[in-house]
């Protein structure tokens, strides 16, 4: 039997664990996003 790993982008906080737990993946090659481009927090 083969573990799946399945990732849920939603709740991303690009704390980069997903590359940890999906080494030798393609998230091995996953980047963070260039500046404006990743979570944006609004407050208020």
């Amino acid at each position: 039997m083969t573990a799946v790993w399945r990732f849920d982008y939603a709740g991303c906080l690009e704390c980069g664990t997903c590359r940890i737990l999906g080494l030798g993946s393609a998230l091995e090659q996953w980047e963070y996003p260039r500046g404006t481009f990743g979570v944006e927090f609004r407050y208020g």
